[in-house]
């Protein structure tokens, strides 16, 4: 550290065209401790040279704590430079997170939504309700209710609502095999008065009057396919459900959801 007691070693962050976090390493500090710190992120770091490596963002918002006490911890001369795109990144997550936090206390209260009006069938438990009206709040949700609980009537129920709203349009959820009849024949059928046109993606054309269609995880394999699937869940404006979303884990940036 200089005399003035500016810092002497800063990390700089800032986000790819990718949305990938890149560290640049300050370029006199010690091999050492650059190696430590950098061994945190370990099998997560995408690519790497001597002037630094790139993680992606959830990684690094996963392990941003290292920031203080791997690097910023290590003493005055030791401090850390994020770009206004990677603070808006930690914002955006802190925002989400608190939201997420508030729907487990249930300080989000369940908003009464009317059934007629959605044109269902199927009444809502109260815990549905509640369920639904968290996911309401939110951009991106999951509901890890037990088997059982309904989360497909819920996640009809959702769309429904959005779809009124003109928020969304047509449906497509990525599921196993085994879930394929009760997304295209039982759940809709119990849960709409009218039920939506139904349709298993199998790779082909998707015929234009489809408003719920269906695909196993096996079928993202294929980059032709999930350039038809992509096409038309943009232009359809529409929500994508993951069922069983444990499948899209591994891979990484090449597996089915990254494709996708």
């Amino acid at each position: 550290m200089s005399a003035a007691g500016q810092l002497t070693y800063t990390l700089e962050l800032e986000l790819s065209e990718t949305g990938d976090v890149i560290f640049t390493r300050p370029g006199d500090v010690e091999d050492t401790v650059w190696r430590r710190f950098k061994a945190h992120w370990g099998a997560e770091i995408l690519a790497e040279d001597h002037g630094g490596f790139v993680t992606s963002a959830s990684t690094f918002l996963a392990g941003k704590e290292w920031l203080r006490a791997g690097w910023t911890a290590l003493g005055n001369e030791y401090g850390a430079r994020l770009s206004q795109d990677v603070i808006d990144l930690v914002q955006h997550e802190k925002s989400v997170v608190d939201l997420w936090k508030r729907s487990c206390g249930d300080e989000l209260k369940a908003e009464k939504v009317s059934l007629a009006d959605l044109g269902l069938r199927r009444d809502l438990t109260s815990f549905q309700e509640r369920d639904l009206s968290n996911l309401l709040a939110m951009r991106a949700g999951a509901n890890f209710s037990v088997p059982g609980a309904g989360k497909t009537t819920v996640t009809l129920s959702l769309w429904a609502r959005l779809r009124r709203d003109g928020l969304v349009n047509k449906l497509a959820v990525i599921a196993p095999k085994s879930a394929f009849e009760a997304w295209t024949e039982i759940e809709p059928a119990e849960v709409f008065a009218d039920p939506p046109v139904t349709y298993v993606f199998k790779g082909k054309k998707i015929p234009t009057n489809i408003e719920l269609l269906v695909c196993n995880y096996e079928q993202l394999e294929d980059e032709q396919k999930v350039l038809r699937l992509a096409d038309w869940i943009a232009k359809g404006d529409a929500m994508l459900v993951l069922d069983e979303a444990h499948r899209v884990k591994g891979g990484g940036r090449d597996g089915p959801m990254a494709r996708l």
